[in-house]
């Protein structure tokens, strides 16, 4: 319970009526900051009695007894009783300080505004009372001030965490070993591709790359010389594609490029840049300068068909390859536009 001694200074009356706000856990609003100094002030007995009931026990008085108080005795007061316009004072000052929304450094600003209008004000207790609100928003500017540096503080360690979140989800769609998409980023570029074209009907190309003799490649050389060859080829290809294309690792020495907006035989041309480009490479030994020779793709295109599915797309794409495969191997096919 506070103490209810009456205050004969305004301003402690100010400071207990917020006093009592904040143990009974209310907000400052005006209504109640003014029944509470019309108590501390030692206003109305009736009032009083009424508010000593509350705390009585050790109780505190609720949002709905103030709202009734200041309906009963503080609404209803002649023009002459500064209640009324201390209510509106506070109202106006909350007003003001509320517009900070969290920015700390218009505090100041805004606390230098309201004093001179406030202060322009005849009634010592308007006065009074403004300098009991000034010093709580004060008080709330300097937590305010806390809490915008933990903001600014969790501001920048979510600023880390989505960082660290992009960095996973690139990792898990990215093939290590070639800095190309995987077989998971390929899915997902290809249904966002056909989800766009469907809508649009543009253009669609897919080539599909295929080391050739890559086991051999294996045994005779070992892995370390297959992985060098399958990096050369993910530099061929980014030497030959646009910023829109999309290039993968499909899997094992395979390699999957998706061409928006690109015709067949646009397709084919970028098709033959990576195989020649790789048939005109000789591989040699770092350790002792000894020649591997030349190693060879072979690839096959296929331009999308109104309606067809993802599946049968790449199916196509991977028919072309075969073909290309039997005829020999180091050569382009271009799949039928049907089955």
């Amino acid at each position: 319970m506070p103490d209810t001694t009456i205050r004969s200074n305004p301003r402690d009356a100010v400071l207990a009526a917020l006093d009592a706000l904040a143990r009974a856990g209310l907000a400052p609003e005006p209504a109640r900051l003014a029944v509470l100094y019309a108590y501390f002030s030692g206003g109305d007995p009736l009032l009083r009695s009424r508010l000593d009931a509350a705390w009585a026990g050790g109780g505190t008085p609720s949002a709905a007894l103030l709202d009734e108080l200041h309906a009963v005795f503080v609404a209803g007061r002649p023009a002459k009783d500064p209640g009324p316009r201390l209510e509106a004072a506070a109202a106006d000052l909350l007003e003001l300080t509320g517009r900070a929304g969290g920015q700390v450094a218009s505090f100041e600003r805004l606390l230098g505004d309201a004093t001179g209008r406030l202060g322009a004000l005849d009634e010592p207790d308007l006065r009074d009372f403004a300098a009991g609100l000034l010093a709580l928003t004060r008080h709330l500017a300097v937590q305010t001030a806390q809490v915008s540096l933990r903001l600014g503080e969790t501001e920048m360690r979510l600023a880390e965490l989505r960082r660290e979140l992009g960095e996973t989800h690139r990792a898990a769609l990215t093939d290590a070993l070639t800095g190309l998409g995987n077989r998971r980023a390929f899915e997902r570029d290809l249904a966002d591709l056909l989800r766009d074209r469907r809508r649009s009907a543009r253009p669609l190309a897919l080539v599909l790359l295929d080391v050739d003799h890559f086991k051999q490649v294996n045994d005779t050389w070992g892995h370390q010389v297959g992985d060098a060859v399958l990096r050369a080829v993910a530099a061929r290809l980014r030497d030959a594609l646009r910023a829109e294309d999309r290039p993968a690792r499909y899997g094992g020495e395979e390699f999957a490029v998706l061409l928006p907006d690109m015709t067949a035989e646009a397709a084919l041309r970028v098709c033959e840049r990576v195989r020649c480009a790789m048939a005109d490479r000789a591989f040699v030994l770092r350790s002792s300068g000894e020649r591997i020779g030349t190693v060879t793709v072979s690839g096959g295109v296929a331009v999308l068909i109104e309606g067809e599915t993802a599946e049968a797309f790449v199916a196509r794409a991977d028919g072309a390859l075969y073909a290309a495969k039997t005829a020999g191997r180091n050569r382009t096919m271009l799949a039928p536009v049907a089955g």
